[in-house]
């Protein structure tokens, strides 16, 4: 259900996943507007899951614009929480991502990265999201292309 919900989505639909788990998806060419973004958020804060994999990755985004994720969780990635872009700003793909952002999300249990962000993606932005249990030993988010990334910590 979720991956047709996915494949339907247009400017200004807002999609409230039930708490549960749900497979990996990916969100390709994907657009909302500036004045009506698309918004898939969870019914209670970090109840629905997102885990296994497409790719790789819990959530795996290409060429899509004007997206916001609110207080999912990405869980048990084998490699990636979630992919944002193409691997590489020398890509020719035309993947690259804009005005993606990520509020009061929760990442955790990749088997790398938890949050990867690559290829001429721009505007992605991370609102009071909790990283943790990266299977790297450094950093446990990624960016592999030089974009506008705003890191802002939650009032505790």
């Amino acid at each position: 259900q979720l991956s047709r919900a996915i494949k339907d989505l247009q400017a200004g639909d807002h999609v409230i996943l039930a708490d549960g788990q749900y497979r990996g998806q990916q969100l390709k060419d994907v657009r909302g507007t500036a004045s009506q973004p698309i918004i898939i958020s969870a019914q209670n804060k970090h109840q629905s899951v997102l885990s296994g994999s497409y790719s790789g990755a819990n959530m795996r985004v290409l060429g899509a614009r004007h997206i916001d994720f609110y207080g999912l969780r990405f869980s048990q990635g084998t490699t990636w929480g979630v992919r944002v872009g193409v691997d590489s700003s020398n890509s020719h793909d035309n993947g690259a991502c804009h005005f993606i952002r990520f509020i009061e999300c929760e990442f955790d249990h990749a088997g790398q990265e938890l949050l990867k962000i690559g290829g001429n993606s721009s505007y992605i932005t991370i609102v009071g999201c909790d990283f943790h249990h990266s299977g790297l030993q450094c950093a446990s988010v990624l960016v592999s292309s030089p974009i506008r990334k705003r890191l802002m910590a939650r009032d505790e």
